[in-house]
């Protein structure tokens, strides 16, 4: 992302989205909860709030890549970065429309299975935070038995059939 004040930066990248609203002032938030989830990558959750209420703030879960002495590695990083930032920034939008054609324009199949996306480059991932739709991050000590993978497996192939 471009060296500019975290408002420029944020108002660029809601601009080219379709946000016009001005920023009042942007919120960054590490979540201790990731903390060692991500290899490759760091996480922020990002709250940006508008000027005079014009809107409801809009949250962001943004990921960067891990910085490392070594070139190689780092390139790695980059790398993994980039394929992740395409496969929501081209792949999900084209699989939705893709759906969307197929099946219909109420489908919302695809677009309720992945968060949005806003910016997508090697250099940064930033995403609708989901969890302000309720979506949690389960703890991942506790394990799912046989049952319970069948029965989400079940529920996803339900929700596949009506769309």
């Amino acid at each position: 992302m471009e060296n500019l004040s975290l408002e420029s930066r944020y108002s660029k990248i809601l601009l080219q989205n379709g946000i016009l609203e001005e920023i009042e002032k942007v919120e960054i938030f590490e979540p201790s909860n990731l903390a060692g989830e991500h290899f490759v990558s760091r996480c922020e959750y990002i709250t940006v709030q508008f000027k005079n209420g014009a809107r409801e703030p809009c949250h962001f879960f943004v990921k960067f890549p891990m910085d490392s002495p070594d070139n190689e590695i780092r390139e790695m990083f980059l790398g993994i970065m980039l394929k992740e930032s395409v496969f929501f920034t081209r792949f999900a939008p084209d699989m939705d429309q893709f759906y969307k054609e197929k099946l219909g324009q109420d489908n919302t199949f695809f677009v309720d299975l992945f968060p949005k996306a806003y910016y997508g480059e090697k250099d940064a991932l930033i995403l609708e935070n989901i969890c302000k739709r309720g979506y949690s991050m389960p703890d991942k000590s506790i394990r799912q038995d046989i049952n319970q993978a069948k029965s989400l497996e079940w529920k996803v192939v339900k929700k596949q059939q009506k769309n």
